[in-house]
């Protein structure tokens, strides 16, 4: 098999709430909000949701 008959093989990936927050993100831009504003924005609504853990909340140190 070649590169270009192994690479039509290959499928996109995407962690479910990575896609989500970026469809949030561009959703806000639509709206108005700057991008820096529409991550802000999209991370609190994420964060609402109930969905959302910090990593470092549940880091426990050994």
């Amino acid at each position: 098999m070649n590169w270009d008959e192994a690479a039509a093989r290959f499928i996109k990936v995407i962690p479910r709430d990575y896609e989500a927050m970026l469809a949030a993100i561009e959703r806000l831009k639509s709206q108005g909000l700057s991008l820096d504003s529409a991550k802000e924005e999209a991370f609190e609504m994420k964060k609402q949701q109930g969905k959302l853990t910090a990593f470092r909340s549940a880091y426990q140190p050994v």
